[in-house]
């Protein structure tokens, strides 16, 4: 994985351990291990919305926009358009060594976020 910085000075995430078969991101390297995985789903929405709160256990997370519209990832208690992370419809999006809250908003509210929370 590694960042990229768009033109717009928009930060884009590139991810390159994706399981071709299943489509999930697949923790590698020195990654944490976790004990736990289980799979949730938050609505998208227009407004900003919780897609984890804080949890001090947490290894690791993964998160798929499972929507037509781009999706604005922050790693505080409100996302807006200008977050940091921006995740392209159907995009992936990985955390390793982050424990605090993380949001979202979506340009149109059409799907879901499918998140996996290794702990």
């Amino acid at each position: 994985m590694s960042d990229i910085v768009g033109s717009n000075g928009q930060r884009y995430l590139l991810v390159t351990n994706v399981n071709p078969s299943t489509g999930q991101v697949v923790p590698g390297g020195a990654a944490p291990q976790a004990t736990s995985a289980p799979t949730t789903s938050v609505a998208s929405s227009a407004t900003s919305v919780t897609l984890l709160a804080l949890n001090t256990s947490r290894k690791w997370a993964s998160f798929r926009n499972d929507s037509t519209s781009v999706a604005y990832i922050a790693k505080s208690g409100t996302a807006t358009t200008s977050s940091v992370y921006l995740l392209q419809p159907q995009g992936y999006l990985y955390f390793d060594d982050y424990t605090g809250v993380v949001s979202a908003i979506w340009a149109s509210a059409n799907g879901f976020m499918r998140i996996e929370e290794g702990t």
